[in-house]
């Protein structure tokens, strides 16, 4: 039997599950792909199967890019709770996944919440000391889509002592 790396082969078979491609080709009778063109990181795989040798060359779909957009309200009252209004957008459709929102300076995470229709909005209910903050809305991503994120600042006011007469 002799081996050889691309000549004379036989295409076999195609099929697309996931989005990802697999190209699986046949080696003509009496030939043998060469095992060393194996190399996991780039996709190829040659095996046996029965007396064929076969390689299967997995083309992996790159991922769409994402953009989230989000707001907040500017500025809410020490100790009330606040929603974040995200809305992730993707080619192809609308994204699917998590959502965090987080203080950028102490990486807190103060609320979460997955996608529907590439939308979502996070109640946060966590206590946020007075003062101005960023907040980080990261979009984690998913098998088709790219992860990203944005910030939005807001402030979150003192409690104002009543005053009597």
């Amino acid at each position: 039997m002799t081996t050889t790396p691309w000549s004379g082969f036989l295409f076999a078979d195609w099929k697309l599950a996931d989005g990802d491609y697999t190209l699986t080709f046949t080696a003509p009778e009496g030939s043998a792909f060469d095992p060393a063109l194996t190399d996991a990181s780039k996709g190829i795989q040659v095996w046996q199967d029965g007396g064929s040798s076969k390689l299967t060359y997995l083309i992996k779909t790159p991922k769409a890019l994402s953009t989230v957009s989000a707001s907040a309200p500017s500025k809410v009252k020490y100790k009330k709770d606040f929603d974040v209004s995200v809305i992730v957008s993707a080619a192809g459709g609308s994204p699917t996944g998590t959502v965090r929102v987080f203080d950028s300076k102490s990486r807190m995470i103060i609320g979460t919440g997955t996608l529907s229709g590439g939308k979502v909005t996070i109640h946060v209910t966590k206590n946020l000391e007075p003062g101005k903050y960023t907040l980080t809305v990261e979009y984690q991503g998913s098998s088709k889509v790219v992860e990203s994120e944005t910030t939005v600042q807001m402030k979150v006011k003192k409690k104002h002592k009543k005053k009597h007469h």
